[in-house]
């Protein structure tokens, strides 16, 4: 499975993903996702990273989603968000897994706002648009491919010395850009990486992470950044109209996003 062929299922207008269509997306197998939750569970929050379905509520939505296929004897369903696939991620650490990531956030997550602005273009900017996404597509296709041969004759890398105090790799630091982003918690991305909240807050400012995002958002903020939203405009621009940063408005809209508000 591809990220630009995922069987769409949502919840409330927010795309989900199921267990199995997260782990044949990483390259594994639902064990691993399954394992991986049961063991970091207390990090996982229902309605941020996922939704649990059972009972009549699961009954419902299996009755809603003909097109879908579901075991006649399935009785609990977990549905991943983006902040969820976002965590699965970072439990398997691994370079596809990450690559995946963002490619299931660029063509399927917020694929659906991508196209109704697509849509507006000329045919021509459209058909210009479909043509470069296909070619990175590919090359992102031929890159993985390059990476895991590379990845059977590599050696493992030595591991730093003990008595150093411990660098930020390049992955801990595009997670903690990610998990920002998103909205996440200086302790929520502490105990994710493993590192103090101080750890945290440092490399936040070395960054350049430093949104106002703290200052509670008022109804009627939330109000306005919708209909900016909605009118098309950028992050920045938003930010700019209502004294926002553009890491605080990307979180809010992540929020309300997950309510089913925007």
């Amino acid at each position: 499975m591809t990220t630009t062929n995922i069987q769409v299922i949502e919840m409330q207008g927010v795309r989900v993903l199921t267990t199995a269509q997260l782990a044949e997306s990483y390259g594994t197998d639902t064990n691993t996702i399954t394992q991986n939750f049961k063991r970091n569970k207390n990090r996982y929050e229902e309605g941020k990273h996922y939704v649990c379905l059972k009972g009549e509520d699961l009954r419902a939505f299996k009755s809603e989603m003909t097109n879908c296929h579901f075991a006649k004897n399935l009785n609990v369903l977990y549905l991943w968000t983006e902040r969820g696939a976002l965590l699965h991620a970072k439990s398997l650490n691994t370079d596809t897994a990450w690559e995946v990531y963002d490619r299931l956030v660029e063509t399927y997550f917020r694929a659906k706002k991508a196209q109704a602005a697509l849509n507006e273009l000329s045919p021509q900017l459209q058909f210009m648009i479909r043509m470069e996404t296909e070619q990175n597509a590919l090359k992102a296709k031929v890159a993985d491919i390059e990476q895991r041969l590379d990845s059977m004759t590599a050696e493992p890398e030595p591991e730093p010395p003990k008595a150093l105090p411990k660098k930020w790799s390049e992955r801990e630091k595009d997670y903690l850009r990610k998990a920002y982003a998103l909205g996440q918690t200086d302790t929520e991305i502490a105990a994710d990486l493993g590192r103090t909240v101080d750890s945290i807050k440092n490399k936040r400012r070395v960054l350049g992470l430093c949104g106002n995002r703290c200052s509670k958002w008022s109804t009627d903020e939330d109000k306005k950044l919708v209909k900016l939203y909605n009118k098309g405009l950028t992050y920045n621009e938003i930010g700019k109209l209502i004294g926002r940063s553009y890491e605080a408005v990307n979180s809010r809209l992540g929020r309300l996003r997950i309510k089913g508000k925007v």
